[in-house]
């Protein structure tokens, strides 16, 4: 069976040391996947927001279900190619007012995030991904109280077909 959502053999722990919040709407980095171990990447955000993986759209968060107080796991792996991979996330906002009252006072948009290649970080959120590195209280709020599971009540388990042959009208 494949997974839809995070692999539970490599979510249960995760170690943002090094990744800083960042502030801003566009975030992007590059990465060298070696081809053969799983890989996905770990997002917070304090916002609603799009994913794309080498230019083409991965994840579309949508407002009505997001809840920043969890972080998502995608598991990158069947979408990457060997060598030289880019990843984007586009913080859009909009995200449900009351799913999203546990901001408190922090009205930006951030983001924390981490590439894992094999269970190990080869990507964290820095200044390089472009955005201001937050700091100290600039944190978000709710920083220290995200939950570290997977958020179920997700879009990520939106099934998606296949035609194998073209559709009559």
């Amino acid at each position: 069976a494949q997974w839809i959502g995070a692999n539970p053999a490599t979510t249960p722990d995760v170690d943002f040391a090094g990744a800083q919040w960042l502030e801003g709407s566009v975030f992007a980095t590059a990465f060298a996947y070696n081809g053969k171990d799983v890989c996905e990447f770990v997002l917070a955000s304090t916002e609603a927001y799009h994913v794309f993986l080498n230019g083409r759209e991965f994840f579309a968060c949508m407002g009505q279900v997001y809840d920043g107080r969890h972080i998502r796991f995608f598991d990158l792996t069947h979408s990457l190619k060997a060598g030289r991979n880019e990843l984007k996330v586009v913080v859009r906002g909009g995200g449900d007012a009351e799913a999203m009252a546990h901001r408190g006072d922090f009205k930006r948009r951030a983001i924390l995030g981490l590439v894992r290649q094999g269970g190990k970080a080869i990507a964290v959120t820095s200044a390089s991904w472009g955005g201001k590195a937050l700091g100290g209280a600039r944190e978000p709020s709710f920083a220290q109280a995200i939950d570290l599971s997977e958020e179920m009540a997700s879009p990520a388990f939106v099934k998606r077909f296949v035609a194998k042959r073209p559709v009559k009208r």
